[in-house]
């Protein structure tokens, strides 16, 4: 069974990005979503529609905390990020987490 796979970012998968999700779920099928998200019911639609089984976001924190009272279980890439040079940065692959909950904790600046 090929596992259909919602890829929410600007950015195109890497190799290593791509290897792991097929070690991980078999048979992968990749879509990729780049359009600016508005609201989290737009990409809810777009999740439903695909009849999608695993969602890849980059998003706001509160994006993904509402997703996630909907019954989503996004994945995040976790990347190392290396100063190349003047300007330069090399992201690398390291893996992929599920994101269970989000907690943020906050204080008002004026008033610690």
């Amino acid at each position: 069974m090929t596992v259909k796979i919602l890829w929410v970012s600007r950015h195109e998968p890497l190799r290593e990005q791509l290897d792991e999700l097929q070690q991980a779920f078999g048979d992968v099928e990749i879509t990729r979503y780049c359009e600016v998200v508005y609201t989290v019911a737009q990409l809810l639609e777009v999740y439903d529609e695909g009849m999608y089984d695993e969602m890849i976001v980059v998003l706001p924190v509160e994006s993904i905390r509402q997703l996630i009272l909907m019954g989503v279980r996004p994945l995040k890439a976790v990347l190392h990020r290396e100063v190349i040079g003047y300007g330069e940065v090399r992201l690398t692959h390291h893996h992929f987490e599920r994101i269970l909950y989000v907690d943020v904790q906050s204080v008002p600046l004026l008033g610690e």
